[in-house]
């Protein structure tokens, strides 16, 4: 059946429950026919309106699951018998002025009731419609449960991609190669302060390894890490650039994405220019459960084309966990991006 599935996309369970009904009511009016209990016009009558009742059941309950899944998903396992005795209730009334209505006297419903052949009748079809509705549930939940672990799969695979993309954008040659220059010139106009650049960098680095199989990170060593980038940058760009950090949380209670922050902002510093008259000035506030970077933009009149694989990065690393989203917003002033952060289970 997994194989079913996956070959065809999606188990047609419309075409399949439409057999299985039509199937299911030939049984019971043939063996009446048989036991001279009707005639051959009325048999040929009894499967039409019969066959008629089952498609009109078997569009209402396919459609029935469907909508319910979409519309009434969070109303809980409840919602399974009230689906069924909707589907029993409908169909009894349905069957019951569909059976009026072929008769060619008028009759009443407890006259309708007292026939056994009615009573047996409604019972077949009764008992036909929560088949169908049973066995479009079941098909529903295997399903549902073979999409999720399809889900699950994709997002495992495009996980670790990401974290290999993360880690090769931020061990990045040009970063490196930058950090160098800006040490080599250090060198021979500060020693101490070359010595604290080199110390500096070399933390860098040793964080970003160290996280290279880490999923999620303590809020506080994400912060702890963001200094020490931060210093790299402003030794780079001198006073062109500045930092400005509110955190309202404890740090070391929440979660967040290992190296976003850093990500974010080097995107900041990518896409912006600054100077000393106009700096570049990065706002980081964490607060209800998120934090938000948020920049002035002053577009760099040369720049690479932006791709958005980091901030899609991330957004994948938080639907991963949370449904909680990553949001972005920007006008012609500012950029701003709030990430969720995840509680820290004790």
């Amino acid at each position: 059946m997994s194989k079913l599935f996956k070959n065809t996309g999606k188990f047609p369970l419309l075409r399949f429950s439409l057999v299985v009904m039509i199937v299911y009511t030939v049984y019971p009016l043939l063996f009446a026919y048989l036991g001279n209990e009707t005639s051959l016009v009325n048999l040929f009558k009894d499967l039409a309106y019969t066959w008629g009742i089952g498609i009109f059941f078997t569009f209402f309950i396919v459609y029935l699951v469907k909508y319910s899944e979409v519309y009434f998903h969070k109303v809980g396992p409840i919602r399974y018998w009230l689906e069924w005795l909707f589907v029993c209730i409908v169909s009894y009334y349905f069957i019951l002025i569909i059976y009026k209505f072929r008769l060619s006297k008028p009759i009443s419903t407890a006259e309708l009731l007292d026939m056994v052949y009615f009573r047996l009748y409604l019972v077949e079809n009764i008992l036909g419609v929560s088949f169908i509705y049973l066995l479009n549930r079941a098909f529903y939940f295997y399903q549902s449960a073979l999409e999720k672990a399809a889900f699950a799969e994709k997002l495992q695979k495009e996980y670790a991609e990401m974290r290999l993309q993360v880690l090769k954008s931020q061990i990045n040659p040009h970063f490196l190669f930058n950090s160098l220059s800006v040490l080599s010139n250090l060198v021979h106009v500060d020693k101490d302060a070359s010595e604290k650049f080199i110390l500096q960098l070399s933390k860098a680095y040793r964080y970003i390894l160290d996280q290279k199989n880490e999923e999620w990170v303590s809020l506080e060593k994400e912060l702890a890490f963001l200094d020490t980038y931060f210093y790299l940058l402003q030794i780079r760009f001198n006073k062109k650039v500045c930092l400005n950090m509110d955190i309202q949380v404890n740090a070391d209670e929440w979660l967040i994405p290992a190296l976003t922050l850093q990500l974010l902002v080097e995107n900041v510093v990518k896409h912006n220019s600054m100077s000393t008259t106009h700096p570049l000035c990065i706002d980081v506030t964490a607060m209800n459960n998120k934090i938000i970077v948020r920049n002035s933009i002053n577009k760099r009149e040369h720049t690479e084309k932006s791709t958005g694989i980091g901030l899609q990065n991330i957004a994948r690393r938080v639907a991963y966990r949370t449904t909680s989203k990553v949001e972005i917003e920007k006008n012609d002033q500012f950029f701003s991006i709030s990430v969720p952060l995840i509680a820290k289970l004790n």
